[in-house]
């Protein structure tokens, strides 16, 4: 049986309308640990979609997104939602800083985005 070292939750981004473009979030320290658990809280409003990007950097400075290593060139992932509720993203960490990015497409009006996270690392 494996054994699991958790951190509180934490919040990456409070809950707040989206706009139509990118905008990041305040970064969180994850050093030392292996995995996130990113908990999305969405609605839609009137939007067609939310667009979320998860980032991760070394030194709190320059940051670097994402990728589908299971996609030649390495793709940046683009987490695409296109109903509101409650999602929850697993993520493996090799940085000290997470941070997200968010995006609406559509009319914003009525839209809230918070995302949250658990961080642990195996025992």
């Amino acid at each position: 049986m494996k054994l699991w070292h958790t951190s509180g939750l934490k919040t990456l981004r409070q809950a707040a309308e989206l706009t139509n473009d990118w905008v990041a979030s305040n970064p969180v320290v994850c050093k030392g640990f292996g995995q996130a658990s990113l908990l999305v809280d969405l609605a839609l409003g009137s939007l067609t979609e939310a667009r979320l990007k998860i980032q991760f950097s070394p030194d709190g400075e320059n940051w670097y997104d994402e990728t589908d290593d299971n996609t030649a060139g390495h793709s940046a992932i683009e987490h695409v939602f296109t109903a509101s509720g409650r999602y929850r993203l697993l993520v493996k960490l090799a940085d000290q800083y997470i941070r997200v990015q968010a995006m609406g497409v559509g009319t914003t009006t009525g839209s809230s985005l918070a995302v949250y996270a658990t961080f642990r690392v195996e025992a």
